[in-house]
Parts: C-alpha cells; sequence; structure tokens
C-alpha cells in the first residue's frame, strides 16, 4: 500500500478531527504539522435568532463522548510534528524523496488509553 499523509494545523477542527480520528486507524496514515485544533466533542451546530433579544446564537445539537483521550482545546498530535514555521507539506514530500515511510507506533499516538 502507498502511505497516506494527513496534514494538520490549529485550523484543522470538528469533522476533520472526526475523519483524522477514524484515519489513525488506517496502517499506512502519518500525521504531519501541528495540533489540530480540538473541536470534536460538540457537533451539528444549529444557529438561530433569539426571538425576543434578535441575539444570534448558535448551539451544538450533539454531544460525543470520546473513546479515547479527550481531545477537545489539546487536538490531536501529530505523529511528525513541524517547527514554527516549517510547511507540512515540504516534511511530508521531503518523506518521500528520502523513503523514510514508517507506520508511526499506534503507542506514540494521541489515542492511547
Amino acid at each position: 500500500m502507498k502511505p497516506i499523509f494527513i496534514l494538520t494545523d490549529e485550523h484543522t477542527g470538528s469533522s476533520a478531527e472526526m475523519f483524522l480520528l477514524r484515519m489513525l486507524h488506517h496502517p499506512v496514515v502519518t500525521v504531519i504539522g501541528d495540533n489540530s485544533r480540538g473541536m470534536e466533542v460538540y457537533g451539528n451546530m444549529v444557529h438561530g435568532f433569539l426571538p425576543h433579544s434578535k441575539l444570534y446564537v448558535a448551539v451544538g445539537v450533539n454531544y460525543r463522548i470520546l473513546e479515547y483521550d479527550n481531545f477537545e482545546l489539546h487536538g490531536h498530535k501529530p505523529d511528525i510534528k513541524c517547527k514554527n514555521g516549517t510547511n507540512a507539506m515540504d516534511v511530508a514530500l521531503a518523506q518521500i524523496d528520502c523513503g523514510n515511510i514508517k507506520k508511526p507506533l499506534l503507542k506514540n499516538r494521541s489515542l492511547e488509553k
């Protein structure tokens, strides 16, 4: 199988984190970048205006209890963390160029119980 690199940063949140959590179990996935946003527990937002005050509100109508560590506000840790200013795409391409493609051990991931 060919490697799959998933690039993350502080803007990776919500449904992107749900996707990431499922992909972490795939044997050829490597996550490169920075911690994700940590916005996974609440979902399916309902938006609207309150009838009397006319204030605009957004409320999550789903609450997910995570099977593993609580990532809320901390995000998912990447397998390969990029230093400040380092482009995750450049790191992924370098991994491919040098043939240094190895599956990280699950115990190194934030999925460990």
